[in-house]
């Protein structure tokens, strides 16, 4: 129902530019309600569902008639025998709870696998929603750049006017503000693909994407190496998933086994003698002569599916915790990097640039040496730039290895639901 509701405020949203910034969930929410995904994993667990039931039927009795010596050179069956049995046959023991076991372990092997492929769909798009928030960013930067280039050109034209200075400043200066010019149009026009490429998986126009809220990530910390992994192990679906399937695998063995044993089929009926209108009990059993050996290839190929899945966990689990590993060292020097350009060098950067344009105006210092303390300080936001985008990345990383957030999970198991 949840689903249902987020779906029809999407339908809405679409004539209708959201009042208020869009944050991560939000978007999340809006882009699995519109998911084709969603359908192909509903349809997967309806498969899955109907094996377990097909898992569940038991040998199907059978009635068989038979009539002996019936007379063919004269009319009449005077003669007959007309005999009606039942049949049916006997499974081994335990083989009917072996198969449906089977079936209900394949099946929670595919909602595994199922939650990881909706996890990895949420992933790109929440990747595309940050692709959104640092083009924005960079958008941002250039137009600071572009007016401090404005500025910069008004100081030289106020400096020329008065006499102080050649027109080649002015010239200078106003080369640098139409190269920042270029710097901003071409970073809205990135942003613009980026807001297009988000806007698709949620069904939107572009126009109607409106703001988005980042602050929430910005504000988390990064967790310590031991609590990632734990989480890890606990919530990865792609671990998981593994660890279903080899699981799945024991039982495919067991079955295996028990399917190495003989079914036997009972039978039982009346015979009918029409000559003397006598009738008979008819009882009997069939049982195929063992070859316990009949079955071997299949449990051999479920000993080797298993060993496998074995080793795939173990070079999983090595692979995501390397992965895991890079993005907290990434994550922790990104998360450096901004305290040291926010609490020191950004901060220098602009007092060093508003003494140096004060020495300009009063003609003490040079343009060459205000175009190097501009220089500096769009530098210096840059790297802040540059840091914080590399710090959001290296979170998501951090989230993706140690197999999601809460509220993601919870998304996912509303579909599987």
């Amino acid at each position: 129902m949840r689903l249902i509701a987020i779906l029809i405020t999407t339908l809405l949203a679409v004539n209708n530019c959201p009042a208020k910034p869009l944050d991560r969930v939000a978007i999340l929410e809006r882009a699995i309600a519109v998911a084709p995904e969603v359908e192909t994993a509903k349809a997967s667990l309806s498969e899955a569902a109907a094996n377990i039931i097909s898992a569940r039927v038991t040998p199907q009795p059978e009635i068989e008639f038979e009539m002996e010596e019936v007379a063919i050179d004269r009319p009449g069956i005077s003669d007959s025998e007309m005999t009606v049995t039942w049949a049916r046959d006997i499974e081994p023991k335990h083989r009917r709870s072996l198969r449906i076991n089977v079936a209900k372990a394949e099946s929670n092997v595919n909602k595994a696998q199922l939650r990881t492929e909706l996890l990895v769909y949420l992933y790109e798009v929440t990747e595309a929603f940050y692709e959104v928030a640092a083009k924005d960013l960079e958008l941002q930067l250039a137009k600071e750049q572009e007016k401090l280039a404005q500025d910069l050109l008004d100081v030289a034209k106020k400096r020329v006017r008065a006499g102080a200075t050649p027109g080649l400043e002015e010239e200078r200066a106003s080369i640098e503000h139409a190269a920042t010019k270029i710097d901003t149009e071409s970073a809205r026009l990135t942003l613009d693909a980026a807001r297009k490429r988000l806007a698709e998986f949620l069904n939107w126009n572009p126009n109607k994407l409106g703001s988005l809220e980042t602050s929430a990530i910005d504000e988390r910390s990064v967790p310590s190496a031991k609590k990632a992994k734990e989480k890890m192990q606990l919530f990865h679906p792609e671990l998981l998933a593994s660890k279903e399937e080899l699981f799945a695998q024991g039982l495919s063995i067991d079955l295996a086994r028990n399917e190495q044993l003989t079914t036997w089929r009972t039978m039982a009926g009346v015979q009918h003698f029409t000559g003397n209108s006598e009738q008979a009990l008819v009882l009997g059993i069939s049982v195929p002569l063992g070859n316990r050996k009949r079955n071997k290839g299949a449990l051999l190929a479920a000993k080797a599916r298993e060993k496998r899945v074995k080793h795939e966990l173990q070079v999983l689990g090595r692979s995501l915790e390397r992965k895991l590993n890079l993005a907290l060292a990434t994550a922790h020097r990104a998360q450096s990097i901004l305290k040291s350009i926010d609490s020191t060098i950004l901060p220098r950067a602009e007092a060093v640039f508003s003494a140096v344009k004060e020495g300009y105006l009063r003609g003490e210092l040079s343009y060459a040496d205000l175009l190097e303390a501009r220089r500096a300080l769009v530098g210096a936001s840059k790297k802040r730039v540059a840091a914080l985008i590399e710090f959001r990345e290296a979170h998501i990383e951090v989230e993706k290895a140690c197999g999601g957030t809460e509220s993601l999970h919870t998304l996912v198991e509303e579909v599987l639901q």
